[in-house]
């Protein structure tokens, strides 16, 4: 819970009547609610439940809207009964609503955050079975929202939604529709009290400081510092900051640094970095002492955090989406440059690398362009994978691995006769090939991001599937690349190689590089590695033919191709892009290199908050502010 929501007062906070602006109609009065303190999960609504007709929860930006969002989805979880719709919290900022019906987001979004439910996320959304926990309806364009809310007051099933109550109240007026039979609710304002007593319990010390400020905001409550400590998390900041004996809180009623409460606001969140990594010794009893970051470094690594959630339109920091802080020019060149290194050497090998064969140029530049401008291709789509585990569970999964298997052996008959090779040998090939796509029934078991302990475990996860599935297709390539090198690769020896042959071999290879591409990357896979695995495949029988090249030569090509082709199954899943993603970044400064450490390192110090198997900043104020600020800010 985000201390901002922790204000206790020293004294029961005044009441206010709350504008029903559903049944009761607009200026009447419905109920009261308490001012900045923590109250069960769904005190603010008769029952403290969900009301039949849905709850709207109204406040100014840091008044708690999304903590109180999140503990009434705690609440109803640990009271629901079996019967019972299940409470989903979501935010707004993906959902267009001129474009996707609501039922038709909800059950899209139900299937991105919880996998294992497949088909059935739509069928949970149209029978009602899901209270729908609506956060941020403000985050989204201004222009949406009037339509938002037309749309939400016909949604099946339960519903709540947060919203900033002036923009709440501009698209009731523009739009005409007020969820017409909700609960309406707003979160009052901290009292001076409330702020008081929070801020004077740090100690003597800060007592000393503080007593000064609170007794002129007491005689001047419209000063700009009085209005900013009506919102919860402004008031936290403030203890923060201004816990320290070397700092005096009498500065924030210079009217002329700060002439508002936005300046106010501003001061804080830019200094609430440089407090949060101040230098200071760890204590003897720390179980996790914290590393020292320069504040300024550690500004520059969120801030370009912040960024990428901001323009991708989410608050969770998912080290599986670090890809796209990577710009499309860069992870392109990364990528394609790597696959053509590493294919270009292994076409080096196939056409008589350190031999005095003149044509393994031609072999090693074929490759290395074919392969370089597949990888390039497929990461300038930049794939979206998602993170997965192993889960050795066999009852009930064997009818999908043998559709698999068959498939994968298709593909590697089909690859082992485009190559020639002598019929026991592609019997193997089809086995080994069908073993490699057939085990990834067992390796992309969704993640549940939402129940794990840490994003630290979902990355362990995803890395154990992506090296056991980068180990099942070097160990199924790796033989067949050696055969088609190493040894005569037609039964007869004496064959002489025509067109049809080159064609033979092509359309083998592109045939088992499609599929194998799709497996990989859906359908940019399949023309990316279908053009290159054909390019690859027609060069078997190119001028170097036959390729009696020698066991040791075999072994060199099978060993390089089939840990190339291994690398290129990892950059497939979650945990490969991550790597490729971190070393860029880190390289050029923008990141640590160890970025776990980091995230778990600002957690500790209450910049980010963990949510399953995500972080997030603390409040969507501190990531839009970072976001916002520049360079090197301290």
């Amino acid at each position: 819970m985000d201390q901002g929501s922790r204000v206790v007062a020293a004294a029961e906070p005044a009441e206010r009547p709350v504008v029903d602006h559903g049944q009761a109609g607009r200026g009447q009065t419905a109920g009261v609610v308490g001012a900045g303190r923590p109250r069960p999960a769904g005190a603010d609504f008769p029952g403290g439940a969900v009301p039949a007709d849905g709850g709207v929860v109204l406040g100014e930006p840091g008044a708690g809207k999304t903590v109180l969002a999140l503990l009434l989805t705690l609440a109803l979880l640990e009271k629901a009964r079996p019967s019972d719709p299940v409470p989903v919290l979501l935010t707004a900022s993906s959902w267009d609503p001129r474009t996707e019906h609501v039922h038709s987001w909800l059950a899209r979004r139900l299937a991105e955050e919880y996998p294992a439910l497949g088909g059935e996320a739509g069928q949970l959304v149209s029978q009602g079975r899901i209270t729908l926990i609506l956060d941020g309806l403000d985050e989204m364009p201004e222009a949406l929202h009037a339509a938002a809310i037309n749309a939400l007051d016909h949604i099946t099933g339960e519903l709540v939604l947060t919203c900033r109550t002036t923009e709440y109240e501009a698209a009731v007026a523009s739009g005409g529709v007020l969820l017409t039979k909700a609960t309406v609710v707003e979160i009052e304002p901290v009292q001076l009290p409330d702020a008081t007593a929070f801020l004077l319990s740090a100690g003597p010390p800060a007592r000393k400081r503080w007593q000064p400020v609170l007794d002129r905001l007491q005689r001047e409550p419209d000063l700009p510092l009085a209005q900013a400590m009506a919102s919860p998390l402004m008031v936290t900041l403030a203890r923060t900051i201004y816990t320290a004996t070397t700092t005096d809180p009498a500065e924030l009623l210079d009217e002329t640094r700060f002439p508002t409460r936005a300046a106010i606001e501003g001061h804080l969140l830019e200094a609430f970095i440089p407090t949060a990594y101040a230098s200071q010794p760890a204590p003897p009893d720390a179980a996790t002492p914290l590393r020292q970051y320069p504040a300024a470094q550690a500004h520059n690594w969120l801030r370009l955090l912040a960024r990428q959630l901001d323009r991708s339109d989410t608050h969770d920091i998912a080290w599986w989406d670090l890809l796209h802080a990577v710009s499309r020019p860069a992870r392109v060149l990364l990528v394609g440059l790597a696959s053509a290194v590493v294919f270009g050497l292994a076409g080096g090998i196939a056409g008589g690398l350190g031999s005095d064969r003149p044509e393994w140029p031609l072999y090693a530049g074929s490759y290395a362009i074919a392969f370089g401008l597949a990888g390039g291709l497929v990461f300038w789509a930049a794939p979206r994978a998602r993170p997965v585990r192993v889960e050795l569970r066999f009852r009930g999964s064997w009818p999908r691995f043998f559709a698999r298997f068959a498939a994968g052996a298709a593909i590697g008959v089909a690859l082992g006769l485009g190559m020639g090779l002598p019929k026991p040998i592609v019997a193997g090939v089809g086995v080994a090939v069908g073993l490699a796509v057939g085990i990834r029934v067992w390796l992309g078991t969704p993640a549940e991001v939402d129940e794990v302990s840490s994003p630290r475990v979902v990355l362990r996860q995803d890395r154990i599937a992506a090296l056991v599935l980068g180990l099942a297709f070097a160990l199924a390539l790796t033989f067949p690349g050696g055969m088609a090198v190493g040894v005569p690769t037609l039964e007869t020896a004496g064959h002489t190689v025509g067109t049809i042959d080159i064609v033979i071999s092509a359309l083998g290879g592109a045939l088992a590089g499609a599929a194998i591409g799709a497996v990989w990357f859906g359908w940019i896979g399949v023309l990316a590695y279908g053009l290159a695995s054909g390019v690859a495949g027609g060069l078997i029988f190119g001028p170097v033919y036959p390729n009696v090249s020698g066991v040791g030569v075999g072994i060199a090509f099978g060993t390089v191709f089939g840990l190339s082709v291994a690398c290129l199954s990892v950059l497939s899943r979650a945990w490969g892009t991550f790597v490729i993603s971190r070393f860029w970044l880190a390289l050029r400064g923008d990141l640590p290199w160890q970025l776990i450490r980091f995230l778990e390192d600002a957690h500790q110090r209450g910049v980010l908050r963990q949510n399953g198997g995500v972080y997030q900043f603390r409040h969507a104020r501190l990531r839009d502010h970072l976001a916002r600020s520049q360079s090197g800010s301290s």
